[in-house]
């Protein structure tokens, strides 16, 4: 193997892909990409309800 280069699990890559694709379709809702809460509940409220919403999208 080259310089950096690591032995990858094609199942742990999938699951990290997966991970990764839904963080990034959240971060499209600009309500949620842009909000600074102090409260960690208030951002995870958000949070819910643009995973809620992607979902009904999809549907």
């Amino acid at each position: 193997m080259g310089r950096g280069a690591r032995a990858v699990l094609p199942a742990l890559y999938r699951l990290r892909h997966a991970v990764e694709c839904g963080i990034n379709l959240l971060e499209g809702n600009r309500g949620m990409a842009t909000r600074y809460d102090e409260l960690t509940v208030r951002y995870e409220a958000v949070v819910i309800i643009a995973a809620i919403n992607q979902w009904l999208n999809a549907s």
